[in-house]
């Protein structure tokens, strides 16, 4: 079976351009004077279900943008973004307040249908429908593939109080623990391959989201090739030893049971 260090590097490319599409960042937009001033606050994945348009993230992200009244949402790698008024946000939350490592720290946040294509034309809604299903402590899910975080490290992106850009990573990884407690699910990803100059921390990524990919082997040749349909399967939201790599992610059970409170099907 191939390891992680086997996928070529010719792929991640691909990878990356299939996930950084549904990735945003979210930042707090705060004015003196006529001045904008901007916070980045953290990462986030655009969603589409039931007809309506959402943003899924940690809860402390979304909390973290609570003293602005705007909110910025990038809508690419440079810098383009645009803001909404943060009042028109509907918020579903699991959320135990304390930023704890066991959380649970998810928010879904829906958005006005009529921003829809202001996204679309820059970026892709994946559909709530494809969450990875439920997983158990010795699913071969956990065992094949390859999973990849995507967010935006606060220490390579470029932040200003005027623009931030936005430098949305992919993090490859595997599965350490997964964790059932108190009606929630937990992954911990061991970041095993990550963009050079690989970042001390991953503060920024919080929100981003976790993605297994479908990865093929050839057997009479080695080739190693990805299914090109990444399936959402959880949010990060906890970096567990700062600097060792390894960030705790809420599970698709989570995301699903976020995604039942707010009434998506």
């Amino acid at each position: 079976m191939a390891t992680l260090a086997d996928i070529p590097e010719t792929l991640f490319p691909e990878i990356r351009d299939a996930l950084r599409f549904y990735s945003v960042a979210l930042v707090g937009v705060g004015r003196v004077k006529d001045r904008e001033l901007l916070t980045y606050c953290g990462s986030a994945t655009l969603l589409q279900g039931d007809q309506r348009l959402f943003l899924i993230t940690a809860a402390h992200v979304w909390r973290a943008t609570g003293r602005f009244q705007e909110l910025g949402i990038t809508l690419g790698p440079h810098g383009s973004r645009f803001r909404i008024p943060r009042i028109v946000v509907r918020e579903t939350l699991l959320d135990s307040g304390d930023d704890s490592e066991w959380g649970p720290d998810l928010a879904l946040l829906q958005l006005p249908t009529e921003y829809r294509s202001r996204f679309t034309a820059y970026l892709n809604l994946y559909n709530t429908s494809r969450v990875c299903r439920r997983l158990t402590p010795e699913d071969k899910l956990l065992r094949t593939g390859a999973w990849a975080i995507v967010g935006a490290p606060s220490e390579t992106s470029s932040i200003t109080p005027t623009r931030i850009d936005f430098d949305g990573k992919i993090f490859l990884g595997v599965p350490g623990d997964y964790h059932v407690r108190e009606e929630f699910d937990y992954l911990d990803i061991h970041i095993g391959l990550a963009p050079m100059p690989r970042p001390s921390t991953l503060g920024g990524v919080s929100g981003g989201g976790l993605w297994r990919l479908g990865m093929r082997q050839d057997l009479s040749t080695g080739d190693i090739s990805w299914d090109g349909m990444p399936i959402l399967a959880g949010v990060a939201f906890y970096e567990l030893i700062r600097g060792e790599n390894r960030v705790r992610c809420h599970g698709p059970y989570s995301v699903r049971r976020l995604l039942a409170a707010a009434g998506v099907p």
